[in-house]
């Protein structure tokens, strides 16, 4: 399979050009989505609503759907306010 990625790609444009790819049930396909991921600037934006709304599908902000659904109660908790106080520093300008 041929990357979807270049240097001059965003995770956010392949998210918006070829969306079929980040609910894709193959296992190259899924692990492109997640590295997509990596070079999106929303992509703490996009887990922590992916965790906070019980997303059962799709790659979102670098996690797939198997990884989220085999989350105890406690990582789902951890890892949601690890991305909210994320967004928090953000806010305040301590994270660029």
């Amino acid at each position: 399979m041929v990357s979807r990625l270049t240097t001059r790609t965003t995770g956010m444009q392949v998210c918006q050009t070829e969306p079929e790819l980040f609910f894709s049930t193959k296992p190259n396909e899924i692990a492109e989505a997640k590295r997509a991921c990596v070079s999106c600037p929303f992509w703490a934006a996009c887990r922590l609503e992916s965790l906070r709304n019980g997303e059962r599908s799709g790659v979102w902000g670098g996690l797939s759907a198997k990884r989220r659904l085999t989350m105890t109660p406690e990582e789902r908790e951890s890892e949601i306010g690890r991305l909210e106080n994320l967004r928090s520093q953000n806010r305040k300008g301590l994270v660029r």
